[in-house]
C-alpha cells in the first residue's frame, strides 16, 4: 500500500520468473521482492512494527551461529541471539533473555525460537511480565530461523508467521521423506 510502484515492479518481475522457470510465486514472496526495491526512507518506516526473532539455545555459540547465517541471508537485521551456557543459573538466564527482548523489541511482537528445556517456558513468563506478545517455537533449526526472519519482514502478525512456519516444516518433512525414499534403494 505504501509502495505501489515497487510492488508493481515486483509483480512484473515475479511474472517473468514464473514464465521463464515454470514456477508459481506466492504473493508474500512478491512482497518480499518489493522490499528489496525499497531503498528510500519511506520503506524504512515499517521497521517500527516489525516482529523480531530471538533465538535462545543452550551452548556457547549455538544461537549466535544460526543468527549470523539468518541475518546474512535475509539481511533484515531482525534476528537476535541468546546463548545460554550450561552452567548458568536459570534465574540469571531468564533476566538476561528478558532484557534482550525488552531492548530489541520493535512493537510487532517476538518469535522466540528455542532448543529445549526452560528456555521454552521463559517466553510465556516474559510476555506476562512485560506485556510484549511472544510466541515460542521449539526444536529450532537454521532453516526455521531463516524463514522466521524472512516472514517477519513481510508479515506483521506473529501468530500467522508461526502457523506458516509450522506448515512449512510439515511440508518439508514430507518432501524430504519422499525424496529419501526415492534416492535410497530399498533393501531386500
Amino acid at each position: 500500500e505504501k509502495n505501489p510502484e515497487e510492488y508493481a515492479l515486483a509483480l512484473h518481475f515475479a511474472g517473468t520468473l514464473e514464465k521463464e522457470y515454470g514456477i508459481k510465486l506466492p504473493l508474500d514472496e512478491v512482497g518480499f521482492i518489493s522490499m528489496f526495491l525499497c531503498v528510500d526512507s519511506e520503506c524504512g518506516e515499517a521497521v517500527e512494527d516489525m516482529p523480531i526473532v530471538v533465538v535462545a539455545m543452550h551452548g556457547s555459540s549455538t544461537a549466535s551461529s544460526m543468527v549470523e547465517v539468518a541475518n546474512k541471508l535475509v539481511g533484515a537485521g531482525n534476528v537476535y541471539a541468546y546463548d545460554m551456557s550450561l552452567d548458568k543459573p536459570p534465574k540469571v538466564a531468564y533476566e538476561e533473555l528478558k532484557n534482550l527482548i525488552v531492548k530489541e523489541h520493535r512493537g510487532g511482537g517476538v518469535i522466540l525460537l528455542v532448543d529445549m528445556g526452560s528456555l521454552g517456558m521463559f517466553g510465556e513468563l516474559i510476555s506476562e511480565e512485560t506485556g510484549i506478545k511472544i510466541r515460542v517455537m521449539d526444536m529450532v533449526t537454521t532453516i526455521m530461523v531463516i524463514e522466521c526472519a524472512r516472514k517477519a519482514t513481510i508479515i506483521r502478525d506473529i501468530d500467522e508467521i508461526c502457523d506458516e512456519i509450522k506448515d512449512s516444516i510439515d511440508y518439508f518433512r514430507g518432501t524430504a521423506s519422499s525424496f529419501v525414499q526415492s534416492v535410497i534403494p530399498k533393501r531386500e
